[in-house]
Parts: C-alpha cells; sequence; structure tokens
C-alpha cells in the first residue's frame, strides 16, 4: 500500500510540474524599447516576476524580470501580459480586456485572484467588493459599481449594466467590453473572455493485463498467473475551460474481465483434495478524476496525465472466487467460514497518452496506464488486490455546437 501511494504523490507531482515549462511563439517588449522574437513560457507560477525565454527551441533559456518587461503577447493565442507597479513592486498582471479603460487580472502568492482597472484617467485601481458588519449582519459593498460609474461617466448607455455587474472575470468583461465599445476604442480581448466549457464522449477499446497480489497469512491461494482480457469503456469529459484549460474532469464506466488461476495453499486434512484456487471477475468499473493536457486544445497531439478514482462493482457473486479439486469439482474458496464477498471495491488509476486532433469535433485517443483495487472478499485477514496495465485506443466526439 505504501508503494501504491508512493506511485501516486510522484504522478500527481508531475501532473503539477509538466506544462510549466511549456513555451508558445510570441514577442517580448522590454522597457527600453527593444523587442525579443522567439519562445516564451506559457504558464508561470503564482506570483513569478519573471519569465523564461529563448530563440528557438535548442537553444538556451534566458529570463526577464517584471522589472525589465513592459508586456509580451503570444502570437497564435489571444493572451497578453503587462508589468504593473502594485504596493510597490512591479508585477505582471495579464490583459483581458484593452481600451480606453483596461481590465486586467493578478493572482496572489495565496492563490487569490484580483481585478483591476487601468485607464489614462484612473491610472491602476483595484476593483474590489468589501464586508462590512453592522449590528451584528454581514454586509457587501459593491466598491467596484463606484469606481465603474466614475470611470465610465461618458458613456450613458450602460449605467444599467454597470449597476448590474457581476463581480466576476466574464461579469466585469462583459462591461468592460460594452464601455470601449460605447467609445469606440476596444482593442485586445484575452483568449479567456470567450472561452467555454468544453463537453466530450469518448468510446474506448483496449486490453488490460492483470494480476492478484496475495497478501496476509491466512491464504487460500497464491501464484497466480497474469490475466489478459480486452475492457470496453465510456466516458464523459467536461473542460471547464476557465482558468486553467488544461485540465477536464472524466466520469466513465469501464467493462473488464480477470480470469486467472493460482495454488491453493491451505494446509489441513478436510482440504488436501483441492488443488486450485480460481478468480473470475465480470467487472463494472465507474471512474471519476481528471486529466491534464500539456498544450492547448487546438494542438495537433496532445500529451495528457491523468489520475481517478474508481469504484468497481462485480457482476458474478456466485462463481467470482473458486477452489478446484482434482476431479474438476469446485465451491467457494471460503466456503466454510463467515466470508462473504461484497457487491463493490475501490481503487485508483494513473494513465498517461496522446489525443490526436482529426477534426474541430473530434479525436483519435491513446491511453496506457496503471490500477489498483481492493478484492471483494470481507470478515478474512487475507487479501487479494488486483494489479492491472492497459492500453487503449478511443474516439472522442465534442458536443459542443
Amino acid at each position: 500500500m505504501k508503494n501504491n501511494i508512493t506511485i501516486l504523490i510522484i504522478f500527481l507531482t508531475s501532473i503539477m510540474s509538466f506544462g510549466q515549462n511549456k513555451f508558445e511563439p510570441g514577442v517580448i517588449v522590454l522597457k527600453n524599447g527593444q523587442e525579443k522574437k522567439g519562445l516564451i513560457q506559457f504558464i508561470r507560477k503564482v506570483n513569478e516576476n519573471k519569465i523564461w525565454y529563448k530563440t528557438s527551441e535548442n537553444d538556451e533559456l534566458v529570463s526577464f524580470t517584471s522589472n525589465q518587461v513592459n508586456f509580451y503577447t503570444f502570437d497564435k493565442i489571444n493572451k497578453k501580459v503587462t508589468s504593473q507597479t502594485l504596493n510597490l513592486r512591479t508585477v505582471f498582471m495579464e490583459v483581458l480586456i484593452e481600451g480606453k479603460a483596461d481590465l486586467l487580472f493578478y493572482r496572489d502568492e495565496n492563490k487569490n485572484n484580483h481585478f483591476f482597472l487601468k485607464s489614462k484617467k484612473s491610472d491602476l485601481k483595484e476593483l474590489k467588493v468589501q464586508k462590512r458588519i453592522s449590528n451584528n449582519k454581514n454586509f457587501i459593498f459593491k466598491e467596484f459599481i463606484g469606481i465603474l460609474n466614475l470611470e465610465f461617466n461618458d458613456c450613458n448607455d450602460i449605467s444599467k449594466e454597470i449597476n448590474s455587474t457581476k463581480f466576476s472575470l466574464k461579469g466585469l468583461a462583459k462591461t468592460f467590453k460594452a464601455y470601449n465599445n460605447c467609445v469606440n476604442e476596444l482593442g485586445f480581448v484575452s483568449e479567456r473572455i470567450g472561452r467555454k466549457a468544453i463537453q466530450s464522449i469518448n468510446i474506448s477499446v483496449g486490453y488490460n493485463f492483470a494480476s492478484i497480489k496475495e497478501s496476509a497469512p491466512n491464504l487460500r491461494g497464491r501464484d497466480f498467473a497474469s490475466s489478459s482480457n480486452p475492457v470496453l469503456g465510456l466516458e464523459y469529459s467536461y473542460n471547464p475551460n476557465f482558468f486553467n484549460s488544461h485540465l477536464s474532469f472524466n466520469i466513465g464506466l469501464n467493462y473488464n474481465e480477470i480470469n486467472t488461476d493460482g495454488e491453493y495453499v491451505r494446509s489441513n486434512i478436510f482440504s488436501r483434495n483441492f488443488e486450485t484456487t480460481r478468480v473470475n471477475l465480470k467487472l463494472l468499473n465507474i471512474k471519476l478524476g481528471a486529466q491534464y493536457f500539456l498544450f492547448e486544445t487546438r494542438k495537433k497531439i496532445n500529451p495528457v496525465l491523468g489520475v481517478y478514482y474508481i469504484n468497481s462493482r462485480i457482476l458474478n457473486k456466485d462463481d467470482a472466487y473458486l477452489r478446484i479439486n482434482e476431479d474438476g469439482d469446485q465451491e467457494f474458496l471460503y466456503s466454510d467460514g463467515p466470508t462473504n464477498i461484497v457487491g463493490s471495491t475501490s481503487g485508483f488509476g494513473l494513465e498517461i497518452g496522446a489525443d490526436f486532433l482529426i477534426s474541430t469535433k473530434s479525436s483519435i485517443q491513446f491511453r496506457a496506464g496503471y490500477e489498483n483495487i481492493g478484492d471483494f472478499l470481507e470478515n478474512i485477514d487475507s487479501n487479494y488486490p488486483i494489479q492491472s496495465y492497459f492500453f487503449k485506443l478511443g474516439y472522442s466526439l465534442n458536443l459542443n455546437k
């Protein structure tokens, strides 16, 4: 069990670290007027005050700090980051809307989200709500509404929209777009603004290579042979496509079988005629987890890492765990005790693979991975966990219009 936890921790760490050094073509404009065209780090660590750059794929990495950079943009993705002075230090802020009034986004070291207004009229002002207590009651004071009313007072047509603005990325962006359109100065719009949740259905077929790893003292079976059987899968994927368009959440079903024989090992006079322990499982696995795509979904080939929880349900309780004698007669493995077979067990899975884009609506998927679940026996002190490796090919259909 400790080894499995170690594997899971290493895998999750790799998911968090992958993509941090991903580079996209773009241009960095320095405060001295120089332009650096090449490959720019796409995802920075939270609150990091430097950006990594290289002129080509094999060149040496160079870093520029927020004190050196005026702004940087990417060629293929509508993403722009600018440097601003906040609390006497220079930080990077992402530009969401640019025009007569800019909407900027900043995430601090505690991963709290902040929105800022930037304009010639007001310079840099944070948009926020304040919680106040009066007569032992909590009140929410929408300070940002007052700021926007003063800032946008040269456009009377959007006064109602300002007062109903929701304090969220999309709510603020909608009002800023309306104002900049009103004064005919709408410029850059971040790709974050137009993002929609991506939903897809994935169908897969593959092969599962399973083994049973017996443990604990009072075993009835050991040295199980490996089992290989087809596996069928159906999965629904939801990518909120908000602040991290690389992360999707999945729920699905897999059907697979495990058929294996092992040596029967109980040593008493009443059971010497038994020779074989047979495990024959027909399983429906319910999976719930997440996938991290290393690139944007628009890429032709997109590597992916996944981790998920498994609830495995047995479909054939009566003949799942058997002992067989030299004449081929069989009975339940623990028929002389209070042992029961439960309906489900649980575990986890890890996977790695890639999506191959074949159109804007569909892709071919390849997955390989590892799964670990417990056995279905209770009231005994022996254990027969199931470990398996698999590979699958699938077809993914995007449900978005």
